[in-house]
């Protein structure tokens, strides 16, 4: 009998690589983990068969913005923040390492688009973020 258990997303880590220094990005609470995504173009003639649409591949590929939430403990929150401060306000894009329950790994350039922090009374304090990936990624 096959085990057909999926994942959850409990484990997901994510490492932001800043001046070739690997450090872990606080704790990974919800990631909307980015798709593959490529573009096609309408190439549908007067002609069509039934006037069904027609698509080529444009040879274009993207992973696309996708957002995660973090959890920071007390003593992490500082140091977690200023480094999302620093890869938020580098110029170039940062490299960024995502490994999944199942220790598949993603690894691309981003630039991080968005920070926004959450801080409720009876909840922890917890960090939104969007993340840009750009150039070809490498899966491992």
């Amino acid at each position: 009998m096959t085990d057909t258990a999926g994942y959850t997303g409990f484990g997901v880590s994510c490492n932001l690589i800043l001046s070739g220094t690997s450090s872990a990005l606080g704790n990974v609470l919800d990631i909307d983990y980015p798709p593959f995504q490529k573009f096609l173009a309408d190439a549908t003639y007067h002609s069509a068969t039934g006037g069904y649409s027609r698509y080529m591949d444009t040879g274009q590929r993207e992973l696309p913005l996708f957002s995660m939430v973090l959890g920071w403990d007390e003593v992490a929150a500082a140091v977690n923040h200023t480094k999302l401060r620093t890869a938020f306000d580098w110029t170039g894009g940062v490299a960024m390492l995502l490994t999944a329950p199942d220790a598949k790994t993603l690894y691309f350039e981003c630039f991080i688009q968005k920070v926004g922090q959450v801080l409720k009374q009876k909840s922890q304090y917890t960090c939104g973020i969007d993340v840009q990936p750009s150039q070809a990624p490498t899966r491992g």
